[in-house]
């Protein structure tokens, strides 16, 4: 049996009519106290977007360190394979051979999960199969463009165009992924060119009137090394979610013992003129053995940390950190030729150094201040309690005089909870 007040009447329905205002209210409605009460809490869009903000930027924090740490490991085995010497193609191909070892023993026994969701080495669907393996290619058509284009030119020249790399990096991310440029890029740029300036000291600004003719023709090669590295870069973003990093260097192994080098092979055997990419003897001895082990491991881990870094960071903001490259290479310079680099190259070595402490360092901000958005969030509406205020009340006191209110409402009291700092409260029907 339902209990009808004085106010009230029913159809055979169920649904009840208000003899006041004639209005039709369902079984189910709520008093107009609790239901204000039960709206949600207006939350500002500024607190979702810090909030958002908050993991994106301790990725890409995670990614600019895993992309030094792979430059540092880079440029180690450079350091290596100019102290140790040897024949260049017998170290890179001893070298992607100890990397395809390792990277098949990962794949097989896959310890702890390692490689993921992750079906087949090669690349799990047709779209991530061409990226993985274009990558591969333009690899090796960096490296083969470098080299060549060192040996038309100067090698200061040389390295002032090659390490416009992470600017282009920067600028196509931007262009062709969308992604957001950081906000000081303009004081990074201006700071980047002066750095590169002052270590490579191109002939045709330090040398005044001494200033030979370059030959355009090595400018070109290292140009297409420079636009190879970016295009390399910029798949991985592409392929982010799909290619898993062990697939990225199965790929590229693979592709550097079957196909790349042995063509380089082949072409320094019989195309004219092709013997000076390299003229030093193949050696069985056990220290260069030992050599190609340590240099196999290096880029394994060099090559698995800048891909990581790459899917976790946005390019325009961790390709800044391969300018490291140039400063690690002064460092061993330094260490192991004892060549103490001139007032210029450490006046560069600092401005490459600033820039990427600034990106950095703004990335920490971005961290530090959604931090600190969510603690104060949590404060406001957890730590500090509740403050309620109890008294009697009758929510439509709105409504004119002439309308009387449901004498349930006129009865019992409501209590009215406020949350600190806010306009929004919960009234609940006693």
């Amino acid at each position: 049996m339902v209990n009808k007040d004085s106010t009230t009447t029913y159809d055979h329905d169920g649904e009840r009519y208000d003899d006041d205002n004639a209005s039709v209210h369902s079984d189910t409605s709520y008093p107009d106290s609790v239901e204000e009460g039960l709206r949600p809490t207006i939350v500002d869009e500024t607190d979702l977007v810090e909030e958002t903000d908050s993991p994106q930027a301790w990725k890409t924090l995670l990614g600019m360190t895993l992309v030094a740490t792979g430059t540092a490991l880079f440029c180690t085995n450079g350091a290596i394979v100019q102290k140790h010497g040897g024949s260049i193609l017998q170290l890179m191909l001893g070298r992607y051979v100890v990397q395809n070892i390792i990277s098949s023993i990962l794949w097989v026994s896959n310890p702890f999960g390692v490689k993921g969701t992750a079906v087949h080495w090669y690349g799990d669907t047709w779209d991530s199969r061409k990226i993985i393996w274009a990558r591969g290619t333009a690899l090796f058509f960096t490296v083969f463009f470098w080299w060549r284009g060192l040996q038309l030119l100067p090698l200061g020249d040389g390295e002032s165009i090659l390490f416009l790399s992470p600017m282009t990096t920067v600028i196509a991310a931007r262009v062709f992924l969308k992604e957001k440029l950081p906000t000081t890029f303009i004081g990074t740029a201006l700071i980047s060119f002066a750095g590169l300036t002052f270590i490579c000291q191109p002939s045709f600004i330090f040398s005044g009137s001494d200033y030979e003719q370059i030959s355009w023709e090595g400018v070109l090669y290292l140009l297409g090394a420079v636009v190879c590295w970016s295009i390399t870069c910029l798949l991985v973003r592409v392929v982010k979610n799909e290619a898993h990093w062990l697939q990225l260097e199965m790929a590229v192994t693979v592709q550097s013992i079957f196909v790349w080098c042995p063509l380089l092979i082949v072409i320094t055997q019989f195309a004219p003129g092709a013997s000076d990419i390299d003229r030093d003897p193949w050696s069985a001895t056990w220290d260069m053995w030992v050599v190609i082990t340590i240099l196999g491991v290096f880029s394994f881990c060099a090559l698995m940390c800048n891909v990581i870094g790459y899917q976790l960071g946005d390019a325009t903001k961790v390709a800044w950190m391969e300018y490291l490259d140039l400063v690690f290479a002064f460092l061993y310079q330094w260490l192991y030729e004892k060549d103490i680099p001139d007032q210029w190259e450490i006046v560069g070595c600092m401005c490459l150094f600033s820039v990427c402490f600034i990106n950095m360092g703004e990335e920490v901000y971005k961290y530090c201040r959604s931090k600190n958005a969510v603690e104060t969030t949590d404060e406001k509406y957890m730590t500090d309690g509740l403050e309620t205020d109890t008294r009697h009340s009758t929510p439509e006191q709105k409504v004119s005089g002439a309308e009387h209110e449901p004498l349930l409402k006129l009865v019992l009291p409501s209590t009215e909870v406020h949350y600190p700092g806010s306009n929004e409260y919960l009234s609940i029907q006693h």
